[in-house]
């Protein structure tokens, strides 16, 4: 009796080892498949699953899509919006470090590089009726990339940034939908380039 109880832990211990080396096995393989099936958002089941940390399958909802396709074009992204174009110039007017500019070097998060505040300014190629959107275009603006950084010195030289620089630009007018009001677009600028990161 004793040998058969013996004999039943163990291999109710082999069996507990075994599944135990299985599940580390399955977790060790990354699946960052994008898995964003109606049925999978309707369940509420977005994020990483099988695991914690970055090892798992991702399922991406809507929301993530969201913030991804945010992140390509610099708009806050809503259902059904409409923009109308006006078209116009950018001229690059100031190219300087500030002390915002110059902190993102050491901010949580940052690119870990010192930038530079450029301002530039907006002159429609046809008078703008709307007194809201002229008001707008006439006011000085600051380039920043996508997600909010400064650019740092390798991206001015390589967008050609420096005073005076014009650029042919569109300033996209939000006609409908619940999307970002007023956007600027400047012709070979791209603002979600973040090469410099790397470097």
């Amino acid at each position: 009796m004793a040998y058969a109880t013996i004999l039943i832990r163990s291999l109710a211990l082999l069996l507990v080892a075994v599944a135990a080396s299985v599940g580390a096995n399955a977790a060790a393989v990354p699946d960052r498949t994008m898995v964003g099936t109606r049925a999978v958002e309707a369940a509420g089941h977005c994020g990483w699953h099988g695991a914690t940390g970055a090892v798992g399958t991702f399922r991406a909802c809507a929301a993530t899509r969201r913030r991804i396709a945010q992140a390509r074009t610099g708009a806050r992204i809503g259902g059904g919006c409409v923009y109308r174009d006006v078209p116009g110039t950018v001229t690059i007017v100031r190219v300087a470090k500030t002390a915002a500019s110059s902190g993102q070097a050491s901010s949580n998060g940052g690119p870990g590089y010192e930038g530079f505040e450029i301002s530039f300014s907006f002159a429609a190629d046809q008078p703008i009726a709307a007194p809201a959107v002229r008001d707008f275009a006439r006011r000085p603006h600051v380039l920043r990339l996508v997600n909010s950084w400064y650019p740092g010195p390798r991206y001015i030289e390589k967008y050609h940034l420096e005073p005076g620089r014009k650029f042919s630009a569109v300033l996209k007018v939000l006609a409908s939908g619940a999307c970002t009001p007023m956007l600027f677009f400047i012709a070979g600028v791209d603002r979600a380039d973040y090469f410099e990161r790397a470097h």
